[in-house]
This record gives C-alpha cells, sequence and structure tokens, in this order.
C-alpha cells in the first residue's frame, strides 16, 4: 500500500509477469510466495507499507528473478529505470 506518493511494482511468478502502479492507498497488491518482486520508480513523497502474515525468514525468499524473456515487461521495465 502506498500511503503517499506512487511507484510502480513489477510481479513475476514464474510463468506470468505484471506490472502495477501503485498511487493510491487505496489500492492494495496481493504477493503469493512465489511472485518475484521489484518496487521502482519511486516518487519523492513515496512512502510503501508492507504487511506480512509471518516473520522475517531469510531462507524463504527468492534471491534470483526468474529468467526473462525476449518480450518480456522486465527488460521494458529495466529499460525505464534506466532513462529516469
Amino acid at each position: 500500500v502506498c500511503l503517499t506518493g506512487s511507484c510502480k511494482v513489477y510481479v513475476n511468478n514464474g510463468q506470468q509477469e505484471d506490472l502495477f502502479l501503485l498511487e493510491h492507498p487505496s489500492q492494495a497488491l496481493y504477493l503469493a510466495p512465489e511472485d518475484w518482486r521489484e518496487m521502482y520508480d519511486f516518487s519523492e513523497d513515496c512512502r510503501l507499507f508492507c504487511f506480512s502474515n509471518q516473520h522475517y525468514d531469510p531462507n524463504d525468499y527468492i534471491y534470483l528473478p526468474y529468467p526473462f524473456t525476449t518480450n518480456s515487461i522486465a527488460l521494458k521495465a529495466l529499460e525505464e529505470m534506466s532513462i529516469d
């Protein structure tokens, strides 16, 4: 949930990619355990609030992203990040 400001969230579960724009406190994004996520393009006033139903466990994290395809929205997002 973006309490203030905005940011983009790239999500990849290994089979599907999505790109979300969080820009209002009424928007929430649920991420499943298998989701790789990358937050970027934060506005200067962005305050991102994350909820969890479990305590942090470093063994329960995906540290490397799923492979990108040539049409990957992640590649487009990375290009966007380098432009800004």
